[in-house]
Protein backbone atom coordinates (compact mmCIF):
# COMPACT_ATOMS: atom_id res chain seq x y z
CA UNK A 1 0.00 0.00 0.00
CA UNK A 2 1.37 3.48 -0.99
CA UNK A 3 1.53 5.95 1.89
CA UNK A 4 1.37 9.38 -0.40
CA UNK A 5 -1.96 10.62 0.65
CA UNK A 6 -3.38 12.71 -3.01
CA UNK A 7 -3.61 16.46 -3.28
CA UNK A 8 -7.43 17.54 -4.07
CA UNK A 9 -8.36 20.13 -6.54
CA UNK A 10 -11.72 22.03 -4.66
CA UNK A 11 -14.45 21.65 -7.42
CA UNK A 12 -17.42 24.12 -7.03
CA UNK A 13 -20.21 21.70 -7.89
CA UNK A 14 -23.74 22.40 -9.63
CA UNK A 15 -26.07 19.33 -9.05
CA UNK A 16 -28.81 19.47 -11.86
CA UNK A 17 -32.96 19.29 -10.26
CA UNK A 18 -34.64 16.53 -11.58
CA UNK A 19 -37.70 18.19 -11.80
CA UNK A 20 -39.20 15.57 -9.13
CA UNK A 21 -39.08 15.27 -5.56
CA UNK A 22 -36.63 12.05 -4.14
CA UNK A 23 -39.16 9.40 -2.26
CA UNK A 24 -38.05 7.82 0.51
CA UNK A 25 -38.56 5.15 3.27
CA UNK A 26 -40.68 7.55 6.51
CA UNK A 27 -40.74 5.64 9.74
CA UNK A 28 -44.93 5.47 10.46
CA UNK A 29 -44.13 5.52 14.22
CA UNK A 30 -42.14 7.94 15.61
CA UNK A 31 -42.02 6.41 19.34
CA UNK A 32 -40.93 2.98 17.79
CA UNK A 33 -37.68 3.05 18.11
CA UNK A 34 -36.76 -0.36 16.01
CA UNK A 35 -38.91 1.82 13.09
CA UNK A 36 -40.60 -1.42 12.51
CA UNK A 37 -43.13 0.48 9.77
CA UNK A 38 -42.54 2.84 7.50
CA UNK A 39 -43.43 3.90 4.18
CA UNK A 40 -42.06 5.32 1.10
CA UNK A 41 -43.43 9.07 0.86
CA UNK A 42 -42.34 12.00 -1.46
CA UNK A 43 -40.07 14.62 0.28
CA UNK A 44 -39.77 18.00 -0.14
CA UNK A 45 -38.39 19.58 -3.34
CA UNK A 46 -35.34 21.26 -0.85
CA UNK A 47 -34.52 17.30 -0.17
CA UNK A 48 -32.09 16.28 -2.20
CA UNK A 49 -31.15 12.55 -0.26
CA UNK A 50 -32.43 10.03 1.70
CA UNK A 51 -31.44 9.48 5.24
CA UNK A 52 -31.02 6.32 7.24
CA UNK A 53 -29.33 5.37 10.83
CA UNK A 54 -28.30 2.62 13.47
CA UNK A 55 -27.96 4.77 16.21
CA UNK A 56 -27.02 3.09 19.69
CA UNK A 57 -28.29 5.72 22.77
CA UNK A 58 -25.96 5.26 26.36
CA UNK A 59 -27.69 7.36 28.77
CA UNK A 60 -28.27 6.71 33.06
CA UNK A 61 -26.42 3.54 33.07
CA UNK A 62 -28.83 2.34 30.32
CA UNK A 63 -28.08 1.57 25.99
CA UNK A 64 -31.09 1.43 23.77
CA UNK A 65 -30.89 1.88 19.81
CA UNK A 66 -33.06 3.48 17.52
CA UNK A 67 -33.51 3.50 13.53
CA UNK A 68 -34.08 6.72 11.77
CA UNK A 69 -35.70 6.83 8.61
CA UNK A 70 -36.41 10.09 6.87
CA UNK A 71 -35.62 12.63 3.73
CA UNK A 72 -32.66 14.89 4.07
CA UNK A 73 -31.57 18.52 2.53
CA UNK A 74 -27.67 19.01 1.78
CA UNK A 75 -27.02 20.64 5.00
CA UNK A 76 -27.60 16.85 6.42
CA UNK A 77 -26.46 14.76 3.71
CA UNK A 78 -23.90 16.66 1.19
CA UNK A 79 -23.07 13.96 -0.65
CA UNK A 80 -24.16 9.84 -1.06
CA UNK A 81 -21.93 8.05 1.58
CA UNK A 82 -21.98 6.44 4.75
CA UNK A 83 -20.31 8.05 8.20
CA UNK A 84 -19.81 6.59 11.78
CA UNK A 85 -20.81 9.65 14.23
CA UNK A 86 -20.35 9.57 17.83
CA UNK A 87 -21.21 12.49 20.28
CA UNK A 88 -20.64 13.04 24.50
CA UNK A 89 -22.29 15.46 26.68
CA UNK A 90 -21.27 14.00 29.82
CA UNK A 91 -24.99 13.05 30.81
CA UNK A 92 -25.46 10.62 27.84
CA UNK A 93 -23.64 9.23 24.60
CA UNK A 94 -24.65 8.50 20.94
CA UNK A 95 -22.92 6.53 18.56
CA UNK A 96 -24.00 5.81 15.05
CA UNK A 97 -23.97 4.70 11.73
CA UNK A 98 -25.33 6.55 8.93
CA UNK A 99 -25.50 6.50 5.15
CA UNK A 100 -27.34 9.27 2.84
CA UNK A 101 -28.12 7.85 -0.51
CA UNK A 102 -30.20 9.46 -3.74
CA UNK A 103 -32.09 6.49 -4.92
CA UNK A 104 -36.06 6.19 -4.25
CA UNK A 105 -36.31 3.96 -1.55
CA UNK A 106 -32.47 3.22 -1.06
CA UNK A 107 -33.32 4.32 3.04
CA UNK A 108 -35.28 0.61 3.50
CA UNK A 109 -31.91 -1.16 5.02
CA UNK A 110 -30.42 0.22 8.13
CA UNK A 111 -26.28 -0.04 8.52
CA UNK A 112 -25.12 -1.84 11.05
CA UNK A 113 -22.69 -0.68 13.68
CA UNK A 114 -19.21 -0.82 13.75
CA UNK A 115 -17.28 -1.96 16.63
CA UNK A 116 -17.14 1.04 19.27
CA UNK A 117 -14.29 3.57 19.42
CA UNK A 118 -11.99 2.48 22.58
CA UNK A 119 -10.98 6.16 25.10
CA UNK A 120 -8.57 8.21 24.42
CA UNK A 121 -6.71 10.51 26.51
CA UNK A 122 -8.03 13.74 25.77
CA UNK A 123 -10.87 15.39 27.80
CA UNK A 124 -13.75 18.38 26.44
CA UNK A 125 -16.17 20.46 28.73
CA UNK A 126 -19.52 19.33 29.48
CA UNK A 127 -22.31 21.61 30.55
CA UNK A 128 -25.20 20.55 32.89
CA UNK A 129 -28.25 20.09 30.83
CA UNK A 130 -30.53 21.23 33.57
CA UNK A 131 -28.38 24.43 34.35
CA UNK A 132 -25.94 25.28 31.58
CA UNK A 133 -22.94 25.28 34.03
CA UNK A 134 -19.99 24.27 32.37
CA UNK A 135 -17.46 23.34 34.79
CA UNK A 136 -16.94 19.57 34.21
CA UNK A 137 -15.13 17.51 32.00
CA UNK A 138 -16.05 14.17 29.82
CA UNK A 139 -13.35 11.69 28.47
CA UNK A 140 -13.84 11.28 24.91
CA UNK A 141 -13.37 8.30 22.64
CA UNK A 142 -11.06 7.92 19.90
CA UNK A 143 -13.23 8.69 17.08
CA UNK A 144 -14.27 11.84 18.90
CA UNK A 145 -11.56 14.11 18.15
CA UNK A 146 -13.14 17.47 18.80
CA UNK A 147 -14.82 19.39 21.34
CA UNK A 148 -17.96 20.79 20.18
CA UNK A 149 -20.24 23.82 21.75
CA UNK A 150 -23.74 24.53 20.61
CA UNK A 151 -27.20 26.05 22.47
CA UNK A 152 -29.61 23.84 22.59
CA UNK A 153 -33.58 23.86 23.54
CA UNK A 154 -34.84 21.26 26.70
CA UNK A 155 -37.80 19.77 27.86
CA UNK A 156 -38.17 22.59 30.19
CA UNK A 157 -38.08 25.04 27.03
CA UNK A 158 -34.88 26.64 28.57
CA UNK A 159 -32.41 27.77 25.49
CA UNK A 160 -28.39 26.68 27.37
CA UNK A 161 -25.11 26.11 26.40
CA UNK A 162 -24.19 22.36 25.39
CA UNK A 163 -20.96 21.09 25.15
CA UNK A 164 -18.91 18.06 24.74
CA UNK A 165 -16.61 15.82 22.54
CA UNK A 166 -17.82 14.90 19.16
CA UNK A 167 -16.67 13.33 16.42
CA UNK A 168 -15.58 15.71 13.35
CA UNK A 169 -18.72 14.74 11.09
CA UNK A 170 -20.69 15.64 13.98
CA UNK A 171 -19.74 19.50 13.80
CA UNK A 172 -22.55 21.17 11.65
CA UNK A 173 -26.24 22.15 13.30
CA UNK A 174 -27.99 19.63 11.14
CA UNK A 175 -26.06 16.66 12.39
CA UNK A 176 -25.84 17.53 15.99
CA UNK A 177 -29.62 18.03 15.61
CA UNK A 178 -30.14 14.78 13.68
CA UNK A 179 -28.31 13.35 17.31
CA UNK A 180 -28.55 15.36 20.25
CA UNK A 181 -32.85 15.34 20.85
CA UNK A 182 -31.75 11.48 21.31
CA UNK A 183 -30.06 12.51 24.42
CA UNK A 184 -32.67 13.83 27.24
CA UNK A 185 -33.48 16.45 28.43
CA UNK A 186 -32.38 17.68 24.49
CA UNK A 187 -34.84 18.68 22.03
CA UNK A 188 -33.73 20.83 19.72
CA UNK A 189 -30.13 22.52 18.45
CA UNK A 190 -30.95 25.89 18.27
CA UNK A 191 -27.17 27.18 17.37
CA UNK A 192 -25.04 28.11 16.13
CA UNK A 193 -22.22 25.27 16.13
CA UNK A 194 -18.87 24.38 15.98
CA UNK A 195 -15.82 23.01 17.15
CA UNK A 196 -12.28 22.90 18.38
CA UNK A 197 -9.52 20.37 18.60
CA UNK A 198 -9.42 18.61 22.12
CA UNK A 199 -6.29 18.94 23.61
CA UNK A 200 -7.32 18.35 27.64
CA UNK A 201 -4.54 15.31 28.75
CA UNK A 202 -6.65 13.12 31.16
CA UNK A 203 -4.26 12.77 34.12
CA UNK A 204 -2.68 9.25 34.48
CA UNK A 205 -4.90 6.99 36.98
CA UNK A 206 -1.50 4.95 37.54
CA UNK A 207 2.54 5.17 37.59
CA UNK A 208 3.16 1.55 36.87
CA UNK A 209 3.95 1.40 32.80
CA UNK A 210 2.57 -1.66 31.59
CA UNK A 211 4.40 -3.30 28.21
CA UNK A 212 3.25 -2.53 24.90
CA UNK A 213 1.45 -4.86 22.95
CA UNK A 214 0.49 -4.88 19.45
CA UNK A 215 -2.76 -5.19 18.35
CA UNK A 216 -3.43 -8.70 16.73
CA UNK A 217 -5.88 -8.46 13.34
CA UNK A 218 -7.17 -10.72 10.47
CA UNK A 219 -4.91 -11.17 7.74
CA UNK A 220 -6.12 -12.77 4.50
CA UNK A 221 -4.01 -16.10 4.31
CA UNK A 222 -4.05 -15.59 0.15
CA UNK A 223 -3.38 -12.45 -0.97
CA UNK A 224 -4.56 -13.92 -4.51
CA UNK A 225 -7.77 -14.73 -3.30
CA UNK A 226 -9.83 -11.77 -3.80
CA UNK A 227 -12.48 -13.02 -1.40
CA UNK A 228 -10.11 -13.60 1.46
CA UNK A 229 -11.84 -16.63 2.20
CA UNK A 230 -8.99 -17.39 4.93
CA UNK A 231 -7.79 -15.11 6.93
CA UNK A 232 -5.65 -15.96 10.41
CA UNK A 233 -5.44 -13.35 13.23
CA UNK A 234 -1.52 -12.17 13.59
CA UNK A 235 0.17 -9.98 15.48
CA UNK A 236 0.81 -6.31 13.45
CA UNK A 237 3.87 -4.33 13.27
CA UNK A 238 4.18 -1.48 16.67
CA UNK A 239 3.68 0.88 14.19
CA UNK A 240 0.35 -0.62 13.32
CA UNK A 241 -2.60 0.84 15.71
CA UNK A 242 -5.76 -0.25 13.77
CA UNK A 243 -6.92 -3.22 12.05
CA UNK A 244 -8.56 -2.56 8.07
CA UNK A 245 -11.05 -4.06 6.35
CA UNK A 246 -12.52 -3.04 3.09
CA UNK A 247 -15.34 -4.75 0.73
CA UNK A 248 -14.28 -3.16 -2.55
CA UNK A 249 -16.10 -2.79 -6.09
CA UNK A 250 -13.59 -2.76 -8.82
CA UNK A 251 -14.86 -1.94 -12.48
CA UNK A 252 -12.07 -2.03 -15.58
CA UNK A 253 -12.39 -3.63 -19.41
CA UNK A 254 -16.11 -4.14 -19.07
CA UNK A 255 -16.08 -6.34 -15.85
CA UNK A 256 -16.95 -5.84 -12.57
CA UNK A 257 -15.16 -7.59 -9.26
CA UNK A 258 -15.51 -7.67 -5.83
CA UNK A 259 -12.16 -7.84 -3.42
CA UNK A 260 -12.01 -8.13 0.72
CA UNK A 261 -9.35 -6.43 2.06
CA UNK A 262 -7.90 -7.47 5.45
CA UNK A 263 -4.64 -5.86 7.05
CA UNK A 264 -2.97 -3.98 10.16
CA UNK A 265 -2.82 -0.26 9.35
CA UNK A 266 -0.75 2.77 10.81
CA UNK A 267 -2.92 5.92 11.71
CA UNK A 268 -1.67 7.84 7.69
CA UNK A 269 -4.52 4.98 6.40
CA UNK A 270 -6.68 5.17 9.62
CA UNK A 271 -6.17 8.01 11.63
CA UNK A 272 -9.60 6.99 13.49
CA UNK A 273 -11.81 4.43 14.30
CA UNK A 274 -14.67 4.77 12.18
CA UNK A 275 -16.07 3.49 8.46
CA UNK A 276 -16.06 5.56 5.21
CA UNK A 277 -17.21 4.97 1.63
CA UNK A 278 -14.72 5.61 -1.08
CA UNK A 279 -15.22 6.42 -4.81
CA UNK A 280 -12.62 6.86 -7.20
CA UNK A 281 -12.52 7.21 -11.34
CA UNK A 282 -9.06 7.00 -13.25
CA UNK A 283 -11.20 7.07 -16.73
CA UNK A 284 -9.94 3.81 -17.17
CA UNK A 285 -10.91 1.77 -13.83
CA UNK A 286 -13.35 2.67 -11.13
CA UNK A 287 -13.41 1.91 -7.48
CA UNK A 288 -16.06 1.89 -5.12
CA UNK A 289 -15.23 0.85 -1.63
CA UNK A 290 -16.91 0.54 2.04
CA UNK A 291 -13.71 0.43 4.69
CA UNK A 292 -13.50 0.23 8.52
CA UNK A 293 -11.04 0.87 10.77
CA UNK A 294 -10.98 -0.48 14.22
CA UNK A 295 -8.79 -0.78 17.26
CA UNK A 296 -9.64 -4.09 19.11
CA UNK A 297 -8.50 -7.61 18.82
CA UNK A 298 -9.59 -9.42 15.34
CA UNK A 299 -12.52 -6.19 14.87
CA UNK A 300 -11.84 -6.89 10.83
CA UNK A 301 -12.95 -10.12 10.86
CA UNK A 302 -16.48 -9.55 9.41
CA UNK A 303 -16.09 -7.07 6.15
CA UNK A 304 -18.38 -4.54 5.23
CA UNK A 305 -21.46 -4.47 3.45
CA UNK A 306 -21.24 -1.75 0.25
CA UNK A 307 -24.18 1.12 -0.16
CA UNK A 308 -25.85 1.74 -2.81
CA UNK A 309 -23.42 3.17 -5.23
CA UNK A 310 -23.98 6.53 -6.38
CA UNK A 311 -25.76 8.38 -9.51
CA UNK A 312 -23.63 10.19 -11.70
CA UNK A 313 -23.09 13.99 -11.51
CA UNK A 314 -23.43 17.02 -13.94
CA UNK A 315 -19.35 17.18 -13.57
CA UNK A 316 -15.65 16.05 -14.51
CA UNK A 317 -12.16 15.67 -14.33
CA UNK A 318 -9.33 15.11 -16.12
CA UNK A 319 -7.86 11.85 -16.99
CA UNK A 320 -4.39 10.84 -18.24
CA UNK A 321 -3.76 7.84 -20.15
CA UNK A 322 -1.85 4.66 -17.92
CA UNK A 323 0.43 3.90 -20.90
CA UNK A 324 1.51 7.17 -21.91
CA UNK A 325 0.97 9.47 -18.86
CA UNK A 326 -0.82 12.16 -21.44
CA UNK A 327 -3.51 14.04 -20.03
CA UNK A 328 -5.80 14.86 -23.07
CA UNK A 329 -9.74 13.41 -21.68
CA UNK A 330 -12.17 13.78 -18.94
CA UNK A 331 -14.20 11.51 -16.88
CA UNK A 332 -17.62 11.96 -16.34
CA UNK A 333 -17.57 11.96 -11.87
CA UNK A 334 -20.39 9.95 -9.74
CA UNK A 335 -22.32 12.49 -6.54
CA UNK A 336 -19.63 11.10 -4.42
CA UNK A 337 -16.53 12.17 -5.74
CA UNK A 338 -17.09 15.75 -5.52
CA UNK A 339 -13.23 16.17 -5.76
CA UNK A 340 -10.56 15.54 -8.97
CA UNK A 341 -7.60 14.10 -7.75
CA UNK A 342 -4.03 14.27 -9.39
CA UNK A 343 -0.79 12.32 -8.03
CA UNK A 344 2.08 10.03 -9.81
CA UNK A 345 1.78 6.46 -9.44
CA UNK A 346 4.20 3.77 -10.70
CA UNK A 347 2.64 1.39 -13.46
CA UNK A 348 3.11 -2.05 -14.07
CA UNK A 349 5.79 -1.30 -16.69
CA UNK A 350 7.53 0.55 -13.58
CA UNK A 351 6.54 4.11 -15.71
CA UNK A 352 6.22 6.87 -12.78
CA UNK A 353 3.10 8.90 -14.87
CA UNK A 354 0.86 11.34 -14.16
CA UNK A 355 -2.40 10.31 -13.01
CA UNK A 356 -5.78 12.20 -12.72
CA UNK A 357 -9.29 11.62 -12.47
CA UNK A 358 -12.49 11.56 -9.78
CA UNK A 359 -12.38 10.83 -5.98
CA UNK A 360 -14.37 11.09 -2.86
CA UNK A 361 -12.64 13.54 -0.41
CA UNK A 362 -11.46 11.31 1.93
CA UNK A 363 -10.03 8.99 -1.10
CA UNK A 364 -6.22 8.90 -0.28
CA UNK A 365 -3.72 6.55 -2.89
CA UNK A 366 -2.77 4.18 0.26
CA UNK A 367 -6.68 3.43 -0.56
CA UNK A 368 -6.74 3.33 -4.04
CA UNK A 369 -3.45 2.45 -5.91
CA UNK A 370 -3.46 -1.36 -5.34
CA UNK A 371 -7.08 -1.96 -7.08
CA UNK A 372 -6.84 0.16 -10.66
CA UNK A 373 -4.17 -2.33 -12.58
CA UNK A 374 -2.60 -0.25 -14.90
Amino acid sequence: MKGQILFFLALTLTFCSSGSAIKCSICSDLTDPTCKKASVKDCAATDTMCFVSTTEITQGGTTTTRIIKKCADSSLCPAADTQTYSLNTGSGQVFAQATCCNKTNCNKDAPPLPSPPGNSSVQCPTCDPQTGTCTTNVTCNELETSCFQTTATTTSASSLPTRGCASPKMCTTSVLNTFLPELSPYTAVTGPSSCSSNTTTVPPTTTTTAPVQNLSCSICTDPADPTCKQATVQRCPVTSTMCFVSTTQITQNGTTTTRVIKKCADSSLCPVADTQTYSLNTGSGQVFAQATCCNKTNCNKDSPQLPSPPGNSSVQCPTCDPQTGTCTTNVTCNELETSCFQTTATTSSASNLPTQGCASPNTGSNLCSEHIST
